[in-house]
């Protein structure tokens, strides 16, 4: 059914159709594509055996001896260790069956209900025991450095390259940082990041240092990111 529905979505048939009709079924198409993509992430992801160790929302960020997940690799998309799917649908294992879950800068781009049901989805596959560490970043901060014109770290921020001009205030910044272009829908400080692990029954969530061999090391990153890990 899928595969006749596929191949009369072709441009003979929708082109004779209004636009938003035409719309409708390019929308369709590429659902159906999509979805098709992802249930052979679901194939290869059911396969696995042995320690697994999850990157969600890894985009190009792909971690040797980790299963990067995203719908975007950033041109990783070929390497074997990533797993193109789309995490808002759930994590497509089984109970119990990951030792870690690792995410860096993600959960911001997720709406409340959309991270909050990924977390609990990564509590579900966890392991007793395993941990969830997220990396988020430090917005909060930016709030003081902004109240106090304090601009000492601004010779770590590629100004030229984000903003195409480097004579930019302080109010460019703040909205490149808690909005990017309208991809930061969501927002998190460390207290309610805790807490929401907290709610959804992991044990010992708190604040963490940087984990080396873990977290991006780059030094803008670090600088931009507080760390945060529960265990189940």
């Amino acid at each position: 059914m899928r595969e006749r529905l596929l191949s009369i979505l072709d441009y003979r048939y929708f082109s004779r159709q209004p636009p938003g009709v035409r719309e409708a079924f390019r929308v369709l198409r590429r659902e159906m594509e999509m979805e098709r993509e992802y249930e052979k992430t679901r194939q290869r992801l059911r396969a696995l055996d042995g320690e697994i160790r999850l990157n969600l929302g890894c985009g190009a960020d792909v971690m040797p001896g980790w299963v990067n997940i995203s719908t975007d690799g950033g041109g990783s998309e070929s390497r074997p260790d990533f797993y193109k799917f789309d995490l808002r649908r759930g994590i497509p294992l089984p109970e119990e069956s990951v030792s870690f879950i690792y995410s860096s800068h993600f959960f911001e781009h997720l709406t409340n209900g959309e991270g909050q049901g990924l977390m609990r989805e990564s509590y579900r596959v966890l392991t007793p025991g395993g941990i969830f560490r997220m990396a988020l970043p430090t917005t909060h901060k930016l709030f003081d450095y902004y109240l106090r014109d304090d601009r000492s770290y601004w010779h770590m921020l590629p100004i030229k390259e984000m903003f195409g001009r480097e004579d930019i205030c302080y109010g460019d910044l703040a909205d490149e940082a808690i909005y990017q272009h309208g991809e930061h829908v969501c927002f998190y400080d460390p207290e309610r990041a805790v807490r929401v692990l907290t709610e959804i029954g992991f044990r010992e969530a708190r604040e963490t240092e940087y984990l080396e061999g873990v977290d991006l090391s780059d030094e803008l990153r670090r600088f931009g990111s507080f760390y945060v890990e529960g265990r189940k």
